[in-house]
């Protein structure tokens, strides 16, 4: 018998020969025969945020990529078509997200590839509003002039923020929106501030009265 050990993966000949015991030195030898060493299977187990399953986040908050096991090639993990750094904690914007985790194979390892998915929700925005300095309703006399301010607390920053008076828009910006208004008329006004929303953020609003005696 004779055995050969670490053998890469690949197809072989082999043949035997061997010599009688006499003396006329004869000996025999057979056809070549051959046999194939197959690539070994690689497999890792992915994680989001330490876990083996897919994941459900709130934006802004952060992910990460990583895995467990033994690997024999180089693992790359990337979202989407982006290749991202393993274990390292990246803000991935709203949306439905597929994480690909896959190692390539050599002469003896097979190629390995799974998928985990990451679920990214719209954040919660916020905005803030007062009315003449004050974050609650007021009430005026009828002539007076006082400014009216909306601010984003939570948002992304390109985002639009509307404030209206009674339902008319008085004013457009982004981040913070204001307008010094005169109430000539006695009655009650509502003044509402609005963030539209973003790819990231939900909309959001909110609305006070002024009592214009």
């Amino acid at each position: 018998n004779f055995s050969i050990f670490n053998l890469a993966a690949g197809s072989y000949g082999y043949y035997w020969w061997a010599f009688g015991n006499g003396t006329d030195n004869n000996y025999n030898v057979s056809s070549v025969r051959s046999y194939a060493v197959t690539k070994a299977m690689q497999s890792i187990t992915p994680l989001l945020n330490g876990a083996n399953s897919n994941l459900v986040v709130t934006y802004p908050q952060q992910i990460n990529a990583s895995f467990s096991g033994n690997n024999q090639t180089a693992v790359s993990i990337s979202i989407n078509t982006s290749v991202v750094n393993i274990g390292e904690n990246y803000t991935v914007g709203a949306g439905i997200w597929l994480v690909n985790y896959s190692m390539p194979s050599n002469q003896n390892y097979s190629s390995f590839t799974t998928y985990l998915n990451l679920s990214v929700s719209k954040g919660n925005s916020e905005v803030n509003l007062a009315l003449n300095g004050t974050e609650e309703n007021i009430t005026i006399t009828q002539g007076d002039s006082i400014l009216l301010n909306g601010t984003l607390i939570v948002g992304d920053l390109s985002g639009r923020v509307l404030l209206y008076n009674n339902g008319d828009l008085i004013s457009n910006a982004t981040i913070e929106v204001s307008n010094l208004t005169t109430f000539d008329s006695a009655g009650e006004f509502n003044i509402t501030v609005r963030y539209e929303g973003s790819q990231n953020y939900s909309s959001s609003s909110k609305t006070y009265w002024i009592n214009v005696t």
